[in-house]
């Protein structure tokens, strides 16, 4: 008879507390260090972060081993550091917080239609037709083509940042922008998003939403320091212009506290005062990535880990404590036939002081996963919440693989709280992981949480999708269809959630499925997914593609509200999200989102 017994391990970071490094940062450093002493072409020569300092002598200290400060706003730096000099930069005495970039993701004829927007250019809504002239329209993505027709000679400028490789580019004038072909041939995401946000009336009834505004395009390999750095030069353009500006952020990530205070949001709130920035909320409202408990007792509950026919464990789990009051976690194998912990290592806590290697193998059994859970954790300075981080890499074993099926067993960590009535909620990244129950009493898994943390900072307008169509005419005459898209409805992909702070987001809804718009002409994909109109311009063939998410129904609110700024340019980026949210149409909203009306 062979034993299902685990050889689980939990490695512990022992620079929190002097770096003041948030925990998910922690682990993914961790992991990076680990994979570079074993690979050095794996190691970036720069790490991004943003920083916040107590004063000016932390930020000389930062270029004195080699920093280089992109943008500042206040206290807060966004920072490349050399990747040996990590170390030395986050420990300095004179920094409050430090963040590394997170995991991030890239989250209209028949749209125009069902938002006014024909009869906002038609001029038959307002007294005066508004295109978005003498807006700036901004957003910061990756895939974008400047040459496609759809914005050829309205682009003002380019700016992309490779921050792991400390390199920033940039096309600001008519002959630079010519030459620019695309920050990234594998990808179509920020051509599409362009298209809908301001893409120019090419003849075949898919313009956008602003397209008398001038564009600015940055793009970046989505560190959310690169992000930031180009709402800063979106919002620096449209100054030096003086002209108010929209900036489109089509890009999630479900890891963070989700309460608007890791720097990240911290930074973007800022921005927020000097420009309407619309956020994507995310395409995870129908996958698992949350999870929370109630405790009523000091009972210990658990939470699987990918459970997955095939494969590892690979991601991070980031799981906070709704106050300041610690928990302790364990790492746990659980058997789904028998609905019980076969093997567990000890339960520990993150802090300062545990900086030991936690390895509690069963003695005579086989091992059966094997790899590295990363942890690192504490009390967050940004909100005074308790916080762990685990970083998965595990394997199923050979000794599994004969054993039996791997959906048999799942990875689970278990929590153990400090007090009766504390509430623990806990996250993963979308792409890589799901979470789920292992019993009746144990946490739950949950899509009200799903929303993306960077739409959870203040002042940004955040967007949720609603289906305007199912079917798109395809390039070959035959319809493209897509039967679980239900037209009036919300997406079920698209995220929401009430954040630690009370709020209920998306503040607002949009159409997001689906949507066609320009496709990046030097984006290697083949076939073109979805395609549904081409023209031929100076030789090269262009495409109009369909696609769906929140990603497109972000900059579709983007571009209403330059329309807005058109008429009254005067409106300040708060008088815009409560003139967005107090006009929307609510009986629409509650009638379409089903979970509304569960």
């Amino acid at each position: 008879m062979i034993r299902l017994i685990t050889f689980l391990s939990l490695a512990f970071i022992g620079f929190w507390a002097d770096a003041r490094l948030d925990a998910a940062s922690s682990v993914m450093l961790h992991s990076k260090e680990a994979v570079s002493r074993s690979d050095e072409s794996e190691r970036p020569p720069f790490i991004p972060l943003i920083i916040k300092i107590e004063d000016e002598t932390a930020a000389d200290d930062l270029l004195e081993v080699g920093a280089t400060i992109w943008r500042r706003r206040d206290n807060l730096l966004l920072v490349t550091v050399p990747s040996d000099k990590i170390d030395i930069a986050i420990k300095h005495g004179g920094i409050l917080a430090a963040s590394a970039s997170r995991p991030t993701a890239l989250h209209l004829d028949v749209a125009r239609k069902f938002g006014s927007v024909d009869a906002i250019h038609a001029g038959t809504a307002f007294s005066a037709p508004c295109d978005g002239t003498g807006v700036i329209a901004g957003m910061t993505d990756t895939g974008f083509d400047p040459s496609h027709p759809a914005y050829r000679g309205r682009v003002a400028q380019i700016h992309h940042y490779d921050m792991q490789q400390g390199i920033s580019l940039s096309a600001v004038t008519p002959e630079e922008i010519g030459q620019w072909t695309t920050d990234a041939t594998d990808n179509y995401h920020a051509s599409h998003v362009a298209g809908i946000l301001a893409g120019s009336e090419c003849g075949n009834g898919y313009g956008g939403i602003a397209r008398g505004t001038e564009i600015v395009a940055t793009t970046s390999r989505l560190t959310e320091p690169g992000i930031l750095a180009g709402v800063e030069d979106i919002i620096d353009y449209a100054r030096s212009k003086g002209k108010p500006a929209v900036v489109n952020i089509s890009i999630g990530s479900e890891i963070g506290p989700h309460d608007g205070t890791d720097l990240f949001c911290q930074y973007l709130s800022m921005c927020a005062n000097d420009a309407v920035i619309c956020i994507s909320a995310g395409n995870a409202g129908d996958n698992n990535v949350c999870a929370k408990a109630s405790f009523d007792s000091l009972t210990p509950r658990s939470f699987t880990v990918n459970r997955s026919a095939t494969g590892g464990v690979d991601g991070i789990v980031d799981i906070w404590s709704d106050d300041d009051t610690p928990f302790d976690v364990r790492l746990e194998l659980f058997d789904f036939d028998t609905r019980s912990i076969i093997a567990a290592s000890e339960w520990t806590r993150a802090s300062a002081t545990n900086a030991n290697l936690l390895d509690s193998p069963v003695a005579g059994t086989e091992s059966l996963v094997w790899g590295s859970v990363t942890y690192a954790g504490g009390l967050d300075s940004n909100n005074n919440r308790f916080n762990t981080a685990l970083y998965f890499d595990l394997e199923r074993s050979d000794a599994l693989a004969a054993a039996g099926p791997w959906g048999r067993y799942g990875v689970a960590v278990g929590v153990r709280p400090s007090r009766a009535g504390q509430n623990i909620t806990a996250w993963c990244e979308s792409s890589k992981l799901t979470l789920g129950h292992v019993s009746a009493n144990s946490f739950r898994e949950t899509t009200d949480g799903s929303i993306s943390n960077l739409a959870t900072a203040h002042g940004v307008i955040s967007v949720g999708a609603i289906c305007s169509r199912n079917t798109t005419p395809g390039i070959g005459g035959t319809d493209l269809e897509w039967p679980y898209f239900t037209p009036g409805l919300t997406g079920s992909f698209s995220s929401y959630g009430t954040t630690a702070d009370g709020r209920s987001l998306p503040m607002i809804f949009a159409p997001g499925a689906m949507l066609v718009a320009p496709y990046n002409s030097y984006c290697e994909q083949s076939p073109i997914p979805d395609d549904v109109a081409s023209v031929t311009a100076g030789g090269r063939e262009y495409h109009w593609v369909a696609g769906g998410g929140t990603s497109m129904s972000s900059p579709f609110v983007a571009g209403v509200a330059a329309l807005w700024l058109e008429a009254d340019p005067t409106l300040s980026p708060a008088e815009i999200a409560e003139i967005a949210t107090s006009t929307a149409d609510r009986a629409l909203a509650d009638m379409s989102d089903p979970r509304r009306r569960a």
